[in-house]
């Protein structure tokens, strides 16, 4: 087992590591490109600045049977049918060919938006009105969702694959949580994450709840050892989720680092890893700007060969 993966492992575990692992992830428009062109951008990344671990990124939509958005209800009924083609799917499973085949020691960390958030990224934040007018609708094609998305984690293990990082929305009060009530989530939007976590066993999942204001009592029950979340802008705080029984998965402000000095970096990570006692797995709390300047991510490679 290589290095990096032993130290990824053994810090999602709450096992002795001889410092954080530390890892970093942008969005690279590559919802348009090839798998060859997208691992060649996750690649050039990983190695200018020496990740521990690949977080790829899987910009591909949720496959709709070429709807772009929804006219009529009943149309969703066609969305997430078993047997369809789901090529974009097959692009990203090549994607992770790729990097596996290039990077063999690092650890791989796939992302998948739940359920709802699979559906709003592929068409549009107006299904969720639907489904609130609607739960019985809400409920078909969710579970539709769900079971291709339980498909697809289930082998990523095959493929060589470390983790999985799941993005959860509705949790909080801003526009990212889609105006989805507490009981809503409970009904219709809880029960199929909670499937597409399960079917990640094996993996270190790592549950990332999206927004501000968050309620992370709705997702206590997900079957996740890590939490990816923005202190920033939410609760909880590092230290209570570090006494808890998931490990931080944090340390970067993501918002406002993009204009920061190198120094400002290393003493934000600093403060993070204090707060966790050094048990966290280091990583800008949510994605990073593209135009993010490189001096900036630099540091925060190094912060972690700090003293603390």
């Amino acid at each position: 087992m290589s290095e990096k993966r032993e130290r990824f492992l053994a810090a999602a575990r709450r096992d002795d590591v001889d410092r954080p692992p530390v890892g970093a992830w942008i969005h690279y428009g590559s919802a348009w490109l090839t798998p060859e062109a997208t691992a060649a951008a996750h690649l050039a990344f990983q190695r200018e600045f020496d990740w521990d671990y690949i977080k790829v990124m899987h910009d591909y939509r949720f496959p709709t049977g070429g709807l772009q958005q929804v006219t009529d209800p009943a149309q969703l009924d066609q969305v997430g049918l078993a047997g369809a083609a789901y090529p974009n799917y097959d692009a990203q499973r090549r994607v992770l060919d790729i990097l596996r085949a290039e990077e063999p020691d690092v650890p791989l960390v796939e992302t998948v938006f739940a359920p709802v958030q699979s559906l709003v990224r592929a068409l549009g934040a107006a299904v969720v009105p639907l489904f609130q007018a609607d739960p019985d609708l809400a409920h078909r094609t969710l579970d539709r969702v769900a079971s291709r998305l339980e498909e697809y984690v289930a082998g990523l293990a095959d493929q060589g694959v470390d983790g999985l990082f799941c993005a959860v929305t509705g949790l909080g009060t801003d526009w990212t949580g889609l105006g989805i009530t507490p009981e809503q989530f409970r009904d219709w939007v809880a029960p199929y994450d909670r499937r597409v976590f399960a079917a990640a066993d094996g993996l270190v999942r790592i549950v990332h709840p999206h927004g501000e204001n968050l309620d992370v009592s709705l997702i206590e029950d997900y079957p996740a050892e890590v939490m990816s979340w923005s202190d920033v802008v939410s609760k909880p705080t590092i230290e209570e989720v570090a006494a808890g029984p998931r490990v931080p998965m944090l340390g970067l402000n993501e918002l406002g680092s993009s204009y920061w000095t190198p120094d400002q970096v290393v003493a934000d990570v600093i403060r993070a890893r204090r707060a966790a006692r050094d048990r966290l797995i280091v990583a800008p709390n949510c994605t990073v700007h593209t135009d993010m300047n490189p001096t900036a991510l630099h540091a925060l490679r190094r912060a972690v060969e700090q003293p603390v």
